[in-house]
Formats: C-alpha cells, sequence, structure tokens
C-alpha cells in the first residue's frame, strides 16, 4: 500500500454538530481525485481512487467523540493518520482547541469512543498504541 502524505483543514458545523476533515494539499506525487464514500454509521470516509483517505466526516460528532460541542467549535489545530487495509480502516485522530485562552488537546482513546452511541450503532472501536 502506498503512503499519502498531504495536509488538510478542519471544519465544524455548531448547528448540525458536524466535523469534518479534509485534504487539501497533497505533498505525495499522483492524482488524488475523489472516488469514493463509505459511511459508517455517520463516519463517512472519503476515498480517491487508490483508495487513499482523503476526507472524514463525523455525523453528530460531539456525542461520537464524547466532547462539548463547543470544543468543537474553537479547533484551531489537528491531525488525522488514517489507512485502509482489506477490510479495516484505521484512523488515528487528535485535535487542539482553545477555550477561555486555555489550549486543551483531545485524543481519541478506549474512554472517548466507546460511548452508548457507539455501541447502538454496531460498530467496533478500539484503541491501540
Amino acid at each position: 500500500m502506498n503512503y499519502l502524505e498531504a495536509k488538510g483543514k478542519m471544519d465544524y458545523n455548531f448547528k448540525d454538530d458536524s466535523l469534518y476533515l479534509y485534504v487539501d494539499k497533497f505533498i505525495s506525487k499522483g492524482d488524488h481525485k475523489y472516488s469514493d464514500s463509505v459511511d459508517l454509521k455517520g463516519f463517512i470516509v472519503d476515498l480517491d481512487e487508490h483508495k487513499h483517505v482523503v476526507g472524514l466526516e463525523l455525523l453528530d460528532a460531539s456525542q461520537k467523540l464524547n466532547v462539548d460541542k463547543i470544543v468543537l467549535k474553537y479547533i484551531k489545530q489537528g491531525k488525522f493518520d488514517a489507512k485502509v487495509e482489506k477490510d479495516s480502516i484505521f484512523v488515528i485522530f487528535s485535535f487542539i482547541s482553545i477555550i477561555r485562552n486555555k489550549t486543551k488537546e483531545f485524543t481519541l482513546n478506549a474512554e472517548r469512543i466507546n460511548t452508548p452511541q457507539i455501541q447502538e450503532s454496531g460498530l467496533t472501536c478500539q484503541v491501540s498504541s
């Protein structure tokens, strides 16, 4: 599998509680046009024709990430690494928010993502170090 290196942006829609992370500048050479999306019960993964992850959308993001909507509203910086292998999509995601002039870093972890909403969706979420 080829590794895709890129820079991206995050957008959060407070009203709809949707978080979108997307690649806006590819560092790796090659053509990376959007090809397909996979909807995993509100975790929408956008892929290029080479099956590189080029975007992620989380519907009901505050519930899925187990954070207050205000935290997502004030994201200043974030990072995600993702890869597709066989029947699995692996995502590592972290972000930094600034709330009341204090920097707070959030990383996906087992406590944060294994909420009742995720368990009810039927998705299997695992965190590995």
